[in-house]
């Protein structure tokens, strides 16, 4: 699959797919990662959780890798 780097790009990605991975998501509320996951949730995707912590975050199981 070819990088995208451009907004187009991206918003045709994730206007396509209803599956993500958050890598690096954090349990901190305040940090991007949490919102990115909690809005994608919200919206119907399904959220794979990736951090080495591996705790669970938004009710959700978090992968070590």
């Amino acid at each position: 699959m070819p990088i995208v780097d451009d907004i187009a790009g991206l918003r045709r990605i994730l206007g396509t797919t209803r599956t993500i991975a958050v890598v690096g998501i954090s349990s901190d509320p305040t940090r991007p990662s949490y919102d990115v996951a909690r809005y994608r949730m919200a919206a119907g995707y399904t959220v794979y959780l990736v951090n080495p912590a591996g705790q669970d975050v938004l009710g959700q199981h978090v992968y070590a890798r």
